[in-house]
């Protein structure tokens, strides 16, 4: 299967709302790190509903590959209409050959005071 489907599938999961769905979609040293139950917890992940997904472009970093993504989303306090919104993220392949989502950044819920 084509990077490019693999990545729609995943990203149609994060349409649905679908957490467990889209776990799959990882690469395994990434659910080594973090188990199913802790990512069903990142809501984040499906804070918005997304609309109109697509895998936009391709592209080869070494043995990896950047992915992107545009899509809409809607933002109700700040747009009555969806608002534009893109990312690009790593994928790489698994000794099986298939594609897998690499990581997902840590985002805190909250800035953090400088070190003093």
């Amino acid at each position: 299967m084509s990077i490019e489907t693999r990545a729609q599938q995943y990203w149609a999961k994060r349409q649905q709302r679908d957490l467990a769905g889209a776990y799959p979609f990882y690469c395994s040293s990434y659910k080594a790190r973090v188990p199913l139950s802790d990512f069903l917890k990142q809501s984040r992940l499906i804070r918005f509903e997304l609309k109109d997904v697509e895998v936009t472009h391709v592209e080869p970093v070494g043995q990896r590959m950047q992915v992107t993504v545009k899509y809409r989303f809607m933002a109700p306090t700040i747009s009555p209409e969806p608002l534009p919104g893109e990312t690009k993220e790593m994928w790489a392949r698994e000794a099986t050959g298939t594609w897998c989502k690499e990581d997902e950044p840590l985002v805190r819920p909250f800035p953090s005071k400088p070190s003093q």
